[in-house]
């Protein structure tokens, strides 16, 4: 089994010593990975580490806010044949064709998130700040 997926804490990765395992449901004998198991004191340091942050984003540009997302989104598309097969396992598709139509259904999954990411990313590039802070991306400011 590979090392357990550790959580991204203040810019560290926190190794926890409870795990949780992700299994392939359609048969449980195939654990996918094991996730690090957040503690109440590991959340606390993420909601700290968060509020610690804002300020600093606060203060980001338009268009460094765009290239932020727009890495995001183009990070998501680059992996969306790898994060789409992963995400037919954690389905539990049990035979080749179907697990394939999942695969699809999956990368489409994927690529919906990634698409989410540009459109506020092309909003914040927007000249005038009013109508930037009418769209629905005002919410992630």
């Amino acid at each position: 089994m590979a090392k357990p997926l550790p959580n991204y804490v203040a810019g560290e990765w926190r190794v926890a010593t409870t795990t949780v395992p992700n299994v392939n449901p359609s048969n449980t004998d195939d654990v996918i990975n094991e996730h690090c198991f957040a503690t109440a004191d590991d959340t606390r340091a993420a909601v700290e580490a968060a509020r610690a942050a804002f300020p600093g984003w606060a203060r980001t540009t338009p268009q460094q806010r765009h290239d932020v997302l727009r890495r995001a989104s183009d990070e998501i598309f680059a992996r969306q044949e790898e994060l789409g097969r992963l995400l037919a396992r954690e389905e539990g598709k049990p035979c080749p064709k179907p697990r394939a139509r999942s695969a699809a259904r999956a990368r489409s999954s994927i690529s919906s998130p990634a698409r989410r990411f540009v459109w506020p990313a092309r909003s914040f590039r927007q000249s005038d700040p009013v109508s930037r802070w009418r769209s629905p991306a005002s919410r992630w400011a």
